[in-house]
């Protein structure tokens, strides 16, 4: 289960019917100036249990401020107003959330900052402690950004400030649409480079920068993304010789005979 009340992790029941269940939480749980609930996002049936959990809180518990924190802001993606042909899951999901009228919701380098339109009390917080870990142990002499607006979220920071930067402009084909090439703003030749995005899912446009970066002389590129989906695992992106990764839980290395991930 991936909620967790200050520290204490919550167990779900499933009944035989399929339905579940948040109960018997420890007492424990409920100690504390704040009830502090981290959501670390895994599926979307676990909206309800959320739902469950604070209803619980504010049954026959001292009223104190509760404090959601989701280091990944579900359906951050699916950004756009409510349509019949639009990917619009962010604005339910925002409105069911302000429901439990949460003191706080707080989240990890949001995709999108229209969240903060649809939901009271809402803060993103810049990834500048992780992007610091990534530019240390991946060497980096510079950073490339894949686009306008990554170069507008993070240059700037003071993490940033003493690398040169290079910005990809993607170039697409006319008839497809796809990302063929990168048109680069910048001089990557000779320097070890830190690609710094907020999720990496496929992959496809890190590998096409990084290839285009090495055609242009960089002697290394790694990556940094907050959120590290992957849904085609870290070997296609090591085709491109990305040579190291690195996400909001540390540096990650691809185990010897699969896809999956290993953290250290």
């Amino acid at each position: 289960m991936s909620l967790t009340l200050n520290g204490v992790r919550i167990d779900v029941t499933m009944f035989p019917d399929n339905t579940s269940q948040v109960w018997k939480v420890p007492e424990s749980a409920f100690q504390g100036k704040s009830y502090n609930i981290q959501w670390d996002f895994q599926g979307e049936g676990e909206l309800f249990h959320l739902l469950q959990l604070v209803q619980l809180i504010k049954y026959g518990h001292v009223p104190r401020p509760i404090k959601l924190h989701m280091p990944y802001l579900p359906y951050g993606r699916q950004d756009k107003d409510l349509s019949n042909d639009a990917t619009f899951a962010l604005k339910p999901f925002c409105n069911l959330l302000d429901t439990l009228n949460l003191d706080e919701i707080t989240t990890l380098d949001a995709h999108s900052m229209v969240a903060e339109k649809w939901l009271r009390n809402f803060k993103n917080i810049h990834p500048d402690r992780q992007i610091r870990d990534a530019l240390s142990r991946s060497r980096a002499t510079a950073i490339a950004f894949p686009d306008k607006g990554a170069c507008e979220r993070y240059a700037g920071k003071d993490e940033n400030s003493n690398y040169p930067v290079i910005i990809g402009h993607k170039v697409r084909d006319q008839a497809s649409g796809w990302i063929v090439k990168y048109d680069i703003e910048g001089d990557p030749e000779g320097h070890d480079i830190l690609i710094i995005d907020d999720i990496c899912d496929g992959g496809m446009t890190f590998k096409l920068l990084a290839k285009d970066l090495y055609k242009q002389g960089a002697r290394s590129v790694s990556l940094y993304v907050t959120h590290g989906i992957f849904s085609k695992g870290l070997r296609e992106l090591k085709k491109e010789r990305i040579r190291s990764f690195y996400t909001k839980d540390g540096e990650l290395f691809p185990s010897r005979n699969t896809n999956f991930l290993i953290r250290r």
